[in-house]
């Protein structure tokens, strides 16, 4: 028997991957080409991508291509098998699946061969328990009594992974040691006979497909079918003589089973058989299949968002970080395809994190809803993974804001307006009825409150030097308060001048009437007067240190004036 070690760099990730992992040795097989080709034949000719969950160096993956195939997709905990292929992820398949759950993956075939009898940890697998399919939630839940309450054995995790990630018109094989299959699967009162459901066609090899010249199916070769240990090659029970290859074929959406086994004993009568197979395609298998003008169409590229999410997550070399510092005191922004197609960061969620790349910190807190989006963005519950760096120069930033706009001294109401803005609600402090008498504002009551600056026009006669009066127009800007009232209204509050009649401004109400003039509701005197204006800190309480240190130093200069 030939076999290739798992090279030591996945030692330590292949160690972990199984309860069993230890006993089951690293060994690795890999499938042959002429069976892949011929096990493959069944499926629909029209394959744009083949997923192969523990590819190994791609002999299945190849073997199952047709000229339609664009894309082969294998996973392998072993990363030197996978030299060539351009679309293989070096991962263990119990971390990689709920990443493609979190995208959403979907694919239309599959060709697996997974290790057998390795019990991977439920844990990891968790996502199976709220799978779409009934069978798989069920499947997953039953015990076999060999493996321990924690693990399931990974020919039936690795058959629901694949359940579970079929588009509508998904289907696939997969092949495995028939004792377990029967055992597991097809005998009646089988722990996981949920799975059998979608079990179309099913195949018996007498003998071991893995191992080169065995019961005569082919002759000497250096390629034998990927499993995980010595041990693997003979069934659950009994002994080498009597092994059996079982291959079943699944589809996510066929749920009658199979009406019976096929069984051979050479490769011409395995080919024959799954010819035979392919021809009665349509009388075995039920449920939608793949057409030319029906495919999962992004298979591929979520995918290829996984593979660079698990680079990663398993690199540290490689950049971390949604937001980060440069060098030069820049934000950079890096949103990853995996953090898109995730679902996690929404397009706004996005467009937010943009509007902060290749600007200083410094640079964004001088407004307040810049100021707000970077302080949400290096927030401990931000969606984002935030540079340690980035959030300890915000932090400074946003206190060197605070430390420049503090007032030298106390500022009286009317003067605190211009703050105001920092607010997003404010509270009553007395009632205030508006023109008709109604009560718009009630005491001790909180109003949301927005503020902006809006062009004004204002018209008025202005003596020349020829001591006459021309008609003149100023335009400028001017500060208003929205505030909503009782009833949702917003009422608008600025200077008491700009209630003159020869002051011109647009409000729009709403975006159906965005030119319908209105008159102000409310002067900033009324604002004083009927609401809280929140206390603004000047830099005695900001900074009260450098406060008096700079007040003896004004005190020094005085008296030294004084001489």
């Amino acid at each position: 028997m030939q076999k290739n070690q798992l090279s030591p760099a996945c030692l330590q990730p292949f160690l972990e991957s199984a309860s069993n992992s230890v006993q089951k040795g690293m060994a690795q097989y890999f499938t042959p080409v002429e069976w892949a080709e011929i096990l493959s034949s069944p499926l629909p000719r029209l394959r744009y991508s083949v997923v192969d969950f523990n590819c190994g160096n791609g002999q299945l993956l190849k073997g199952s291509a047709r000229p339609s195939t664009s894309h082969l997709l294998g996973c392998d905990i072993d990363p030197s098998a996978l030299c060539n292929l351009q679309s293989a992820i070096p991962g263990d398949l119990t971390r990689l699946y709920p990443l493609l759950c979190a995208v959403q993956f979907k694919a239309d075939c599959f060709a697996l061969n997974p290790p057998w009898d390795l019990h991977w940890y439920r844990e990891r697998l968790s996502a199976l328990a709220d799978s779409e399919l009934p069978s798989v939630r069920q499947a997953f839940a039953a015990h076999d009594g060999r493996t321990s309450p924690e693990t399931i054995d990974s020919t039936i995790a690795t058959l629901c992974i694949a359940l579970d990630l079929c588009s509508t018109w998904g289907e696939g094989f997969l092949i495995a040691n028939e004792a377990t299959l029967q055992r597991l699967i097809l005998q009646a009162n089988a722990p996981h006979s949920a799975l059998a459901a979608h079990i179309w066609a099913h195949i018996v090899v007498e003998g071991n497909i893995c191992l080169p010249g065995s019961a005569g199916i082919l002759p000497a070769s250096n390629t034998i079918a990927q499993t995980h240990g010595p041990s693997d090659l003979t069934p659950d029970t009994g002994s080498p003589d009597t092994f059996r290859t079982g291959i079943i074929y699944f589809a996510r959406n066929h749920d009658s089973g199979f009406a019976k086994t096929t069984g051979c004993s050479t490769l011409e009568a395995a080919k024959f058989a799954c010819e035979s197979l392919y021809n009665r395609r349509s009388e075995l298998r039920q449920g939608p299949e793949i057409k030319v003008y029906a495919k999962t169409d992004d298979t591929a590229e979520l995918w290829k968002a996984v593979g660079q999410e698990w680079e990663r997550l398993s690199r540290k070399d490689r950049p971390q970080w949604n937001l980060s510092l440069t060098s030069a005191g820049l934000i950079h922004a890096d949103l990853t395809p995996f953090d898109a197609h995730s679902g996690r960061i929404n397009k706004t969620l996005a467009d937010t994190l943009f509007r902060l790349h290749d600007k200083q910190p410094m640079q964004l807190v001088l407004q307040r809803h810049s100021r707000r989006a970077l302080e949400r963005a290096v927030a401990p519950n931000s969606p984002w993974r935030i540079g340690p760096a980035l959030v300890s120069a915000v932090h400074r930033a946003i206190e060197e804001y605070q430390r420049v706009r503090a007032p030298l001294y106390p500022l009286s109401p009317i003067q605190r307006l211009g703050y105001l803005d920092e607010c997003d609600d404010i509270v009553c402090s007395r009632n205030l009825r508006g023109r008709n008498n109604t009560l718009d504002f009630t005491a001790d009551q909180k109003y949301p409150l927005r503020s902006t600056t809006i062009g004004v026009k204002r018209s008025g006669k202005k003596l020349n030097l020829e001591g006459q009066y021309d008609d003149v127009e100023w335009n400028g800007q001017e500060l208003a308060f929205f505030i909503t009232d009782n009833v949702g209204t917003e009422r608008i509050f600025m200077d008491a001048r700009l209630q003159s009649p020869d002051v011109e401004f647009n409000l729009p109400r709403s975006p159906d009437n965005p030119k319908e003039r209105v008159k102000v509701d409310f002067t900033l005197q009324d604002l004083v007067h009927h609401f809280i204006v929140p206390n603004v800190e000047d830099v005695a309480r900001t900074q009260p240190d450098t406060y008096q240190s700079n007040l003896k130093l004004l005190t020094e200069i005085e008296s030294l004036c004084a001489l």
